[in-house]
């Protein structure tokens, strides 16, 4: 999710924003473990290896003169 706001002082814009990502914080899993061992019956079979990267906020500011 974005939110902006231009800003004109005299001659020169400026762009405020801010940017956040993972707004929701999902938590889904985008990897899994797809080997099963016989050795531990299958015990880290499909086993979660990665999931969603945490909140992100980005603050930018540009000025255009």
């Amino acid at each position: 999710m974005r939110f902006a706001k231009t800003l004109k002082l005299g001659r020169t814009r400026y762009d405020v924003g801010v940017d956040l990502y993972n707004l929701l914080n999902a938590n889904a899993a985008t990897a899994y473990d797809q080997s099963y061992l016989y050795s531990d019956n299958g015990a880290t079979w499909l086993r979660p290896t990665s999931i969603t990267s945490p909140r992100l906020a980005r603050f930018n500011v540009t000025m255009n003169f």
